[in-house]
């Protein structure tokens, strides 16, 4: 899997090794993108029609800075620990997440409750919270070694959803976009099972992403567009092509979303 994130991928492959008997569950905008691969193919996207161009969307990196992992309070001591033997740093003086740096890479680490001490306490939509309430949604990957689960599209795309919803940045409407038009055709359905079974602000979260791509000239809608013009295969003044890319992209989103 060769994209602008191998350095992040090959940075897990480090920490997994050295800690071969935690359990490490990739999140964030690394697990969008493994996962995105993983479904629309690795293979170099094609810009020499309006077909492929819309095609190829879900395959235009969105290169992220940071690697998120979640893993238990148990194992959060080892890895700081070899994270520091690696000449990681602490980037950030108070958790959650704990944030180490080692020149441009940031590792954050985010620990999660013990399952007895929680076993009591109702679903809550913090990080913490959700990835307990999604923990049957983590899967292997051929990516990385048995120690490392990865967030499935379907708690990817409700992890982000809330969280666009907390902090309305832009990565995380690119990352939705992605996840939706790579998605599979059963993948709307078990969204919306998921989400009977979470806190009702999770399916409010989602419904407020639905709307904000519902207008296909809205901000959400556009969110595809400086990755494609990043690699400079549509000119901006092209303005029916942009007009194609809107419309896919909030199609699909509206699509995965529609029983929110």
């Amino acid at each position: 899997m060769n994209s602008d994130n191998q350095h992040l991928i090959d940075l897990l492959r480090s920490v997994s090794s050295t800690a071969p008997h935690c359990r490490l569950l990739l999140i964030g905008g690394l697990a969008v993108h493994v996962q995105v691969v993983e479904a629309a193919g690795d293979s170099a996207p094609g810009f020499s029609n309006s077909a492929e161009l819309l095609a190829s969307l879900p395959r235009l990196v969105r290169a992220t800075a940071d690697l998120d992992i979640c893993l238990s309070e148990a194992d959060l001591a080892r890895v700081i620990q070899n994270l520091r033997s690696e000449g990681f740093t602490p980037a950030r003086s108070e958790p959650p997440p704990h944030r180490y740096a080692r020149g441009s890479e940031h590792v954050d680490l985010v620990a999660l409750p013990n399952p007895q001490a929680s076993a009591n306490q109702g679903a809550s939509l913090d990080l913490p919270g959700l990835v307990k309430a999604l923990d049957g949604e983590f899967e292997s990957s051929s990516v990385f070694d048995a120690s490392v689960r990865i967030a499935s599209p379907l708690a990817l795309v409700i992890m982000k959803c809330v969280a666009w919803d907390t902090r309305h940045e832009a990565r995380d409407l690119v990352d939705i976009a992605r996840l939706a038009l790579s998605a599979s055709p059963e993948l709307e359905a078990k969204v919306d099972l998921a989400l009977g079974n979470l806190p009702r602000r999770a399916r409010e979260a989602a419904r407020r992403v639905r709307r904000s791509f519902i207008d296909p000239h809205g901000t959400a809608s556009a969110c595809m567009l400086p990755a494609v013009y990043g690699l400079q295969v549509v000119d901006p003044e092209d303005w029916e092509t942009e007009e194609l890319i809107r419309e896919h992209v909030s199609e699909a989103v509206c699509r995965l979303l529609s029983r929110c």
